[in-house]
């Protein structure tokens, strides 16, 4: 029977986080409504787009003799994840250009950046995104990603500096999917297969 309580419009989480990154090795979370381990770093305000997550099958159709369609095989899947990082902040800038390309200084109450934009390879790391509708909460886990692509930074003086960055999400040995989703859904009284 069709039930719109479980329709979803994500949204932002009321304390802001919805976008975090840690190092690899990092405990992974096993319930959408617990606290992230310390070592997540909230990325601040995303793109008012949202996330994309974007899986691809590579497939190809076999044909008989006639055109009929008899197989379907599948060459490859792959995921990526879009964001847009709206913050210009220590987490932001070290998931964009690399951990080692950012150093942060406090200098009296206000903090020096120098970051390097160069062609070192971006680390794997785990990224989660959060996301609320009402009563239910969602986690989608990448328990390794790589940022792969940046699209142009502008600076310009009627619009906002943002980082729009394209995520490769790999199989972790562990046997995981690239993406999966935790989903804590508390109007969801009944359960229906």
């Amino acid at each position: 029977m069709a039930n719109s309580q479980q329709i979803w419009a994500a949204t932002l989480a009321a304390d802001g986080g919805a976008f975090y990154r840690a190092p690899l090795g990092t405990a992974i979370p096993s319930d959408p409504v617990a606290a992230l381990a310390v070592d997540y770093k909230d990325q601040g305000f995303v793109g008012d787009d949202g996330f994309k997550i974007s899986p691809k099958r590579d497939v190809k159709q076999h044909k008989a003799f006639g055109g009929e369609t008899v197989k379907v095989t599948q060459d490859s899947f792959e995921v990526q994840v879009k964001v847009t990082l709206y913050e210009t902040n220590v987490n932001s800038l070290k998931t964009v250009f690399g951990d080692d390309n950012v150093t942060a200084t406090d200098v009296g109450g206000h903090v020096k950046y120098t970051v390097k934009w160069d062609r070192t390879q971006l680390p794997r790391s785990v990224f989660v995104i959060r996301f609320i509708d009402g009563n239910k909460t969602g986690l989608h886990i990448i328990e390794e990603g790589q940022v792969v692509e940046l699209d142009d930074v502008e600076y310009v003086h009627d619009s906002l500096v943002k980082y729009s960055i394209t995520i490769n999400c790999y199989a972790p040995s562990n046997g995981n999917p690239p993406v999966y989703s935790l989903i804590d859904d508390a109007d969801d009284l009944t359960l229906d297969s």
